[in-house]
């Protein structure tokens, strides 16, 4: 859920672009399924959030990256993120 889409298209595009940026090399997530939010604030930090009733722990492949998005803020937005957790196998 894009919670910054009442930013306008551009900006909405923006904040589309850092949460990918952020889930980006977690196509082998094998954690549980993590949900949290990204906050968006302005001057381009990014927090997070647990959503009721998760855990408060946020997946290393999300904090690999820096921190930062290029959205102009007068206020803060969110962005939902969920990461499905896949599980991996190997084979002999």
């Amino acid at each position: 859920m894009n919670g910054c889409s009442h930013l306008g298209p551009a900006n909405a595009k923006l904040a589309e672009k850092a949460m990918n940026q952020l889930v980006d090399g977690c196509e082998r997530f094998a954690g549980p399924t993590v949900e949290f939010v990204a906050r968006l604030l302005p001057g381009g930090a990014i927090e997070f959030v647990a959503r009721p009733g998760q855990t408060q722990s946020i997946p290393i492949c999300v904090l690999q990256h820096p921190l930062k998005h290029g959205v102009k803020l007068s206020s803060a937005c969110t962005l939902d993120v969920k990461l499905e957790g896949a599980s991996l196998t190997t084979t002999p």
